[in-house]
């Protein structure tokens, strides 16, 4: 229920409830495979909020779940860039956001 309500605010333009539904989400169902990167991509395309810090976080919560998401090149990169300035970090964690095959569609 939390994931296509959020699905339809994110394609309304409405990122920050679209997160807000899916913070509550990955509460209740904290080990769902794709959940966290699809509330990191919705961190990243805030148009008003981007925190690169809980994009961050998710990423790797999306990694702890699916070991596979870190053998992905630009999986491993953006986790590997944690540790840089979060203006060198947006770039490569929105790559890999839409370059996921998880999507709101799952």
């Amino acid at each position: 229920m939390y994931q296509n309500a959020a699905e339809c605010y994110a394609k309304c333009g409405m990122a920050e409830e679209a997160a807000r539904l899916l913070e509550r989400c990955v509460e209740e169902f904290p080990r769902t495979p794709g959940l966290w990167l699809k509330l990191a991509r919705l961190y990243i395309t805030s148009a008003s909020d981007v925190d690169l810090q809980k994009a961050q976080e998710c990423l790797r919560k999306e990694e702890e779940i699916d070991p596979s998401f870190g053998e992905n090149p630009l999986g491993s990169i953006a986790l590997m860039l944690g540790e840089l300035a979060a203006t060198d970090l947006r770039a490569t964690l929105r790559k890999v956001a839409e370059s996921s095959p998880a999507t709101f569609n799952s």
